[in-house]
């Protein structure tokens, strides 16, 4: 396990190797998400730990911001 960290260091960053840690805190098997996380985000051509927090940024702001559909024949909208 050890030696599959330090060979993603190199691979990515240590910061990127820290942050898929913090991430896994809660999975059922951490060491196979941390893995699955740095996969993904290697073959998303993340370099750098800014790159995943702009992601992470920009999926959070997505989320808050639905588009609201109104129902016109239920009389939603009118009034």
């Amino acid at each position: 396990m050890e030696q599959g960290l330090l060979d993603w260091c190199s691979a990515l960053s240590e910061d990127m190797v820290t942050e898929a840690m913090k991430r896994s805190s809660e999975a059922d098997k951490p060491y196979a998400y941390v893995q699955k996380v740095l996969s993904i985000w290697q073959a998303e051509g993340r370099t750098s730990l800014r790159e995943v927090q702009a992601k992470k940024e920009k999926t959070e702001a997505a989320s808050l911001y639905k588009p609201l559909v109104l129902d016109i024949e239920a009389g939603e909208g009118i009034g």
